[in-house]
C-alpha cells in the first residue's frame, strides 16, 4: 500500500502504541482520584501537557487536553464569543476554514452575532475586521492545498482596528510540518490534534493564552479548567505526549524529508499536460500537494489509484460527504480543476519511490478514464 493521505490522518508511531499500551495495562486509574493509581495517571498527563507546552513555546497551564480537534475548534470559538459578546458582535473567519470552524462560526449567528467570512489575505481581514469584532479566527495550513495563512498579521489588524477580539488558529496541520510559536503568532488561542502527528484518534489540545476567558460549552467534573469536563483519555494523551517528542526531537528531518517529497512530486507534475498544480502564489507546508486530473472526476481517479494500491484524497476527509465546497471553489477555478481535484500529502515515513508509484498509476488513471468536463 502506498499511502499519500496524511492530512486525513497518520499511522500512529511504533514508540506511541507501546506507550499507549503501557498506560492502559498498567497506568489506568483516573487522574482525578486522589489516591495513588489516580495520582500516577495525573503525572502522565502532566508530562503529556510539559511535552505539547514545549513544543509551541507556552505555558504547561495554557494547554488543556480535550477529545478532539474539532471538539477544541467548538470550544474556542463558542466559548471566545460568547465571553465578549457584550463589547460587540462580529465574528471574523477566513473563507477557507475547516468545517468545523465554519459551522460552529455560522451556529453563532441565531445568537444574534454577525459571521463574516474574510479573503485569506492580510487585506482581506483588514477590511472586516472593525470595533465591534469580538473573535478573528484562521487556520495556520490549510488542510486541502497547505497553504499557510497570515496568522501572524492577525493580532496588529486587530489593535489597529480598535477591536476587543480574541484571535484563534486552527494548527491541526501545521503542528510538527512548520515551526508553531504561539507568543510569535500572537494568538490567544491554538488547536491542535495527535492524530495528524503520527499519535492517536480521539485526543485534541487547545492552548489558551493566560489570562483569556472562554465561556464553558461542556458541563461536567469541571476537568481541564472546566473545559473539558470528562475522565481524561489518559492513554491517548500519553501517546499524543510521545508523538510530539517524537516530531519536535527529528523536527529538522522531517521537514527536509517533506520537502524533498513534495519538490519531487511538483515537478513530476509539471510534466504531465492532464495535471494542474493548485496553487495560486504564496507559501504552503510540505506535506499537502492538491493537483487536478484536467477534465476527469476525481472521484473516479480516486478509486482507480486505489485499485493499484495508491492512498489519496479528494479533499478534507471530513468534507467528503458533507456537501461543503472545495477550496478550490473558492479560489475561483473551472469545473475541471474542481471536478478533478486530488489531495496527495505525505509523511515522512513516505519515499521518493512512492512517488513514482504514483506517477504510474496517475498515467494508467489517465489513459484508462474516460474525460467527464471537455
Amino acid at each position: 500500500m502506498i499511502y499519500l493521505d496524511n492530512a486525513a490522518t497518520t499511522a500512529p508511531s511504533e514508540s506511541v502504541l507501546a506507550t499507549m499500551e503501557a498506560m492502559s495495562r498498567n497506568t489506568f486509574g483516573n487522574p482525578s482520584s486522589l489516591h495513588m493509581a489516580g495520582v500516577e495517571a495525573e503525572k502522565t498527563v502532566e508530562a503529556a501537557r510539559d511535552k505539547l507546552a514545549g513544543a509551541i513555546g507556552a505555558a504547561r497551564d495554557e494547554v488543556c487536553f480535550g477529545p478532539s480537534g474539532t471538539l477544541c475548534n467548538n470550544v474556542a470559538i463558542l466559548g471566545a464569543a460568547r465571553a465578549l459578546r457584550r463589547r460587540g458582535n462580529r465574528v471574523v473567519i477566513s473563507t477557507i476554514e475547516h468545517a468545523c470552524v465554519r459551522e460552529t462560526a455560522k451556529s453563532l449567528a441565531d445568537e444574534g452575532f454577525e459571521v463574516i467570512e474574510a479573503e485569506p489575505t492580510e487585506e482581506g481581514f483588514r477590511q472586516t475586521i472593525n470595533d465591534k469584532t469580538v473573535l478573528v479566527s484562521c487556520m495556520l495550513v490549510n488542510n486541502e492545498t497547505g497553504l499557510i495563512l497570515p496568522v501572524h498579521a492577525l493580532k496588529n489588524i486587530i489593535l489597529s482596528a480598535g477591536a476587543p477580539a480574541l484571535l484563534h488558529t486552527d494548527c491541526v496541520q501545521a503542528l510538527g510540518k512548520i515551526p508553531v510559536q504561539v507568543k510569535k503568532l500572537g494568538v490567544d488561542l491554538a488547536t491542535f490534534s495527535a492524530h495528524k502527528l503520527h499519535g492517536p484518534k480521539g485526543v485534541g489540545a487547545l492552548y489558551v493564552k493566560k489570562g483569556t476567558r472562554l465561556v464553558p460549552v461542556i458541563f461536567g467534573g469541571g476537568q481541564e479548567k472546566g473545559l473539558f469536563s470528562g475522565t481524561h483519555n489518559t492513554p491517548g494523551i500519553a501517546g499524543f505526549g510521545e508523538a510530539v517528542r517524537l516530531a519536535r526531537e527529528e523536527f529538522d528531518k522531517r521537514q527536509a524529508d517533506l520537502k524533498q517529497l513534495s519538490e519531487a512530486f511538483v515537478n513530476e507534475a509539471q510534466k504531465r499536460d492532464y495535471l494542474a498544480i493548485n496553487r495560486d502564489g504564496g507559501s504552503y507546508a510540505p506535506h499537502i500537494v492538491n493537483i487536478s486530473f484536467m477534465g476527469y472526476m476525481g472521484e473516479n481517479v480516486l478509486h482507480y489509484l486505489e485499485s493499484e494500491g495508491v492512498y489519496v484524497s479528494v479533499g478534507a476527509a471530513c468534507s467528503n460527504n458533507s456537501g461543503h465546497g472545495s477550496i478550490l471553489d473558492k479560489m475561483h477555478k473551472d469545473i475541471r480543476h474542481t471536478a478533478g481535484a486530488i489531495r496527495v500529502s505525505f509523511s515522512h515515513a513516505n519515499t521518493l519511490d512512492d512517488i513514482q508509484a504514483f506517477f504510474a498509476a496517475a498515467d494508467k488513471a489517465a489513459a484508462v478514464l474516460i474525460k467527464k468536463y471537455k
